[in-house]
């Protein structure tokens, strides 16, 4: 197959367009959501042994991403407190002076969130997606909470997700079935800081 048929297959499965060195985890997963409608519309065809219709997206990711992190903090002395987006930046830099709960009321194992704890840190903007904040009072505080002097909780909900999209990603493989043209696979690697 000459390659001009090749970059034409290309273009018209949209896929070309993110073959680049540089993009957001944003365009990452419109990637994986193009390669998904591929293969459902394909799911037939592939099943039956067309196996070259199927597109596979990988991902390599240095940072560690997880899950969903959801645990209510305490102030451990004195009185409630109002817990905005720049006190929640200083509770973490602080760091002893406040107390972190699962929501069945046991302590939350402060050294394996640091690497949260690290990015709610550097939160700045009233918008930012990563974190939410609601007080559990408000919103039904749990009664299996610690209830110590009627201080105030909050629930802290992490989003990884928003980071992902933030995060800067390179194309580092496309690779091609040899008889049609069509697109097989498609790797992105997460860029470290210092490639920049």
């Amino acid at each position: 197959m000459m390659l001009y048929q090749k970059k034409y297959l290309l273009l018209i499965n949209g896929f070309e367009a993110y073959n680049k060195k540089i993009m957001y985890g944003s365009d990452v997963i419109s990637v994986l959501n193009k390669a998904i409608d591929n293969n459902t519309k394909y799911q037939s065809r592939i099943t039956n042994g067309e196996t070259n219709l199927r597109i596979n997206v990988s991902v390599i990711i240095h940072k560690d991403i997880g899950l969903r992190e959801e645990f209510y903090i305490q102030k451990s002395s004195g009185s409630g407190f109002e817990l905005d987006r720049q006190t929640l930046q200083k509770v973490f830099k602080e760091g002893n002076t406040y107390s972190l709960y699962n929501d069945d009321g046991t302590r939350k194992d402060y050294d394996r969130l640091q690497n949260v704890l690290i990015n709610i840190r550097s939160i700045a903007s009233e918008d930012d997606p990563t974190v939410s904040i609601a007080n559990a009072r408000d919103s039904g505080i749990r009664t299996n909470l610690p209830d110590v002097g009627g201080r105030e909780y909050y629930k802290i909900t992490y989003y990884p997700q928003a980071e992902f999209k933030r995060a800067t990603y390179k194309c580092t493989n496309m690779s091609y079935d040899n008889v049609t043209g069509r697109l097989n696979s498609m790797t992105f690697e997460q860029i470290r800081m210092n490639e920049f």
